[in-house]
């Protein structure tokens, strides 16, 4: 009988597919990456401000996109949509649950899959630490879940937020700012996939740091200009 061998290629490639890897390839279809697995990956964060049509092509090219909210620029940034990071607490997710325009119906088909930016056990901890904010803690998951049922769905898991508030408080955050769906985004990411990030494999675009007043916008710009600067990139 012929003895089966196992290369170092073959070990090499198994141990590629480690168990995060894995999860987030089967959230958005394991299939496509498999001629993908030799190379970094690359991934593009889609944020609502200013973005050159020009980089629409470009934006779509990365083997993973991620966009946010609203998606105020979908269509002229590119249609792939892997992931659509949502906002489910305050005034946004009140207008996600209720206004049918509020989401861009597009970007909600296009999507892959949909995050909701808050888990539960996370808005209870944070109401009890912080009841003066109750009205930006405040939830519509029942409504908002509604709307996107037909999609493959999930939250983001506390402690990706509780790590982003943390590092972020090292770059003069308050303790009461909440980080945005954009930094979380990155945060998810690194923990995911950090192993296939070569540097400059995560792209920004349109991301202005400007917008709600309790998003820590100064400490978000620091962190990705000082301690990411080696792999995260801003398009130009």
């Amino acid at each position: 009988m012929a003895q089966i061998t196992i290369s170092n290629r073959d070990r090499m490639r198994e141990s590629i597919l480690n168990m995060q890897t894995v999860r987030l390839f089967n959230e958005v279809g394991f299939l496509r990456f498999i001629p993908q697995l030799r190379r970094p990956m690359t991934v593009a964060i889609v944020g609502n401000g200013p973005i050159d049509p020009l980089h629409a092509d470009e934006i779509d090219a990365h083997d993973l996109v991620f966009r946010f909210n609203g998606c105020r620029n979908y269509g002229m940034s590119g249609h792939r949509t892997d992931y659509l990071v949502l906002t489910n607490t305050g005034e946004p997710a009140r207008q996600f649950a209720f206004d049918p325009l509020a989401l861009n119906a597009r970007a909600v088909e296009a999507a892959g899959r949909i995050l909701l930016a808050r888990p539960p056990n996370l808005v209870a901890s944070e109401l009890r630490r912080f009841p003066d904010d109750r009205e930006y803690w405040e939830t519509f998951d029942p409504d908002l879940i509604g709307r996107i049922r037909h999609k493959r769905w999930t939250y983001m898991r506390a402690h990706i937020y509780r790590k982003a508030r943390a590092v972020l408080m090292l770059y003069g955050a308050r303790t009461t700012d909440q980080p945005s769906t954009g930094i979380l985004a990155i945060f998810h990411i690194a923990q995911q996939l950090r192993r296939r990030m070569q540097p400059s494999a995560i792209t920004l675009y349109g991301f202005t740091h400007q917008g709600w007043d309790r998003h820590p916008w100064s400490a978000e710009r620091q962190l990705i200009d000082d301690r990411w600067r080696g792999w995260v990139r801003r398009a130009q």
